[in-house]
């Protein structure tokens, strides 16, 4: 892309449509190239292929096939540093918050739409597979739904009318989906209600949990490949489930696909609308809930290439001189070469540090480097982040500081982002009962000091233990699973779903990178545990 679309792709915000609307009014539009480039690794091949699709850059920021397709925030240089058309991505992976794992691995295209899938995301109800395409009849997809509905609000999971205008519950004319007026947002001038599923036409995966709206009951099931080497026509799937003795045939119309983050609210309000169900009725689908909160991303991702140096963005050079930029970029500046520290894949944990041998206590074991950027596109990419409902984000980012030195009350604040350039401290895990800690060390560059963020050891650590350091997060769920676990949001979380405690592992959500949604933002809390090198 050239540089006037880089400006402008950065000023749309963060997806808020009248902020994006405003924005556009007073910049020029342009027609832009799909970034997305395939990489040609056979021998007859002498380049790269880049998509061939055009997109002016109003209707790409517009753009809603995918929801919360958010064209600003993937074009980030922490995600895919440049603008790529739905085509690059498996809508139902996307449409399901796992907006980096949708572009991984090989996919399969929508014939009709610009849309793809994962091979593992097939689709249920599709007309055709052939030749890595993916067909679907539209007038299925178009027929009015006439049977009953779910009565729990697709956004919030609540099944009560909310307070106040527009806090009615509304039933979507082509599917079984119900939601709030005020939850959804969005004004429906034509007379007929589609819920936002219906118009961004997102599909559910065979295979994944779903809940049925069939004769007139909430049924707890499965979609299932059953239906594949059978007549069965487009648009419809067969579902299993403990309270079906038979795969059942069901219209696709008639699948509740929850949002992981409020299967919490969905199982209370399921049992607010079937008092009598059975303590078996309910486990069941307090099981089913538990595993698509659960649920991890479909692709897994190779380990991280890790570099350790430090890079100015543009946004740091208005609060730093030239020298100081300089200094910072030098500070650290040589091939990955650990021999301390390793990364791991761990099944609870995601990617992990560990030790790659017996360390003391009181050694420095990395320094956390990353791209140095001010407090406000700090700020401005993590509302970008919220807006896009990302559940993979990664803004992994730390405070510093720069100091005056004949003053040192009077210091600039400056975030340091390892999302994209970081080394193996970027994957340390929380934990309450952490063996490492976050030390500031300073270095002076003329009539200041640059803090830099160290990692030392707080205990002895044997070959092989997992790397740790507190975050000094507020309010969020710790799962850390350790016996003095300080958050009292860990103990929320059991209680939510009405147990006594985390039946296993497989219900803990990740909070490791990549899958972790917040930031180290609490880096100013360093300081009070930070001492000088």
């Amino acid at each position: 892309m050239d540089e006037k679309e880089n400006v402008t792709k950065e000023k749309n915000g963060a997806g808020n449509e009248s902020e994006e609307e405003k924005t556009l009014e007073v910049l020029e539009d342009c027609l832009v190239r799909c970034g997305h480039v395939q990489k040609q690794n056979g021998k007859n091949q002498k380049e790269d292929k880049q998509c061939p699709y055009f997109f002016h850059l109003s209707c790409i920021t517009r753009l809603r096939s995918l929801w919360k397709f958010n064209a600003p925030y993937l074009s980030l240089d922490s995600n895919y540093d440049s603008i790529w058309c739905p085509n690059h991505f498996c809508a139902i992976c996307f449409n399901k918050g796992r907006q980096q794992t949708a572009s991984l691995g090989k996919l399969y295209e929508d014939k009709d739409k610009l849309r793809s899938f994962h091979e593992k995301c097939i689709p249920a109800g599709y007309k055709n597979v052939a030749r890595r395409k993916v067909e679907f009849d539209e007038e299925v997809e178009k027929a009015v739904w006439k049977d009953n509905h779910v009565g729990i609000c697709l956004y919030c999971g609540e099944n009560d009318d909310l307070d106040g205008e527009g806090g009615e519950m509304l039933d979507c004319d082509t599917c079984c989906h119900s939601f709030h007026k005020n939850c959804d947002g969005r004004k429906f001038s034509d007379g007929q209600v589609k819920c936002v599923s219906c118009v961004s036409g997102a599909k559910i995966r065979l295979g994944d949990n779903v809940i049925v709206c069939h004769n007139n009951t909430l049924i707890p099931a499965k979609t299932s490949d059953w239906a594949m080497k059978r007549d069965i026509k487009a648009g419809y799937v067969a579902v299993t489930s403990d309270s079906l003795c038979l795969p059942t045939v069901v219209s696709v119309k008639a699948l509740f696909s929850p949002s992981a983050q409020i299967t919490p609210k969905i199982f209370d309000s399921w049992e607010k609308m079937n008092p009598t169900a059975t303590p078996e009725k309910i486990n069941e689908i307090k099981k089913m809930l538990k595993e698509i909160e659960a649920q991890g991303p479909i692709v897994s991702r190779d380990l991280p290439t890790c570099k350790n140096e430090y890079v100015v963005h543009k946004s740091f050079k208005r609060i730093a001189s030239d020298e100081e930029c300089a200094a910072l970029k030098a500070m650290f500046r040589s091939p990955c070469d650990n021999t301390v520290v390793g990364l791991k894949r761990s099944k609870t944990f995601g990617i992990m540090a560990v030790a790659l041998k017996d360390i003391k206590k009181g050694e420095t074991i990395g320094q956390y480097v990353g791209m140095a950027i001010s407090t406000e596109e700090y700020a401005r990419r993590e509302k970008m982040g919220e807006a896009s409902g990302d559940r993979e984000r990664k803004f992994y980012s730390f405070a510093s500081k720069l100091k005056l030195l004949a003053d040192k009350k009077v210091e600039t604040d400056f975030m340091i982002d390892a999302s994209t350039v970081h080394n193996e401290t970027a994957y340390f895990n929380h934990s309450c009962e952490a063996n490492c800690e976050t030390k500031f060390g300073y270095v002076t560059v003329g009539k200041r000091e640059i803090s830099r963020i160290l990692i030392k050891t707080k205990d002895a650590i044997k070959k092989g233990q997992q790397l740790t350091f507190p975050y000094f997060w507020h309010n969020f769920e710790c799962f850390c699973n350790m016996e003095n676990c300080k958050n009292p949001q860990a103990e929320a979380h059991r209680r939510r779903w009405g147990d006594e405690l985390i039946e296993s592992e497989e219900v803990k959500p990740v909070i490791s990178h990549p899958y972790s949604t917040r930031s180290r933002t609490t880096g100013l809390a360093i300081t009070s545990n930070a001492s000088n090198q």
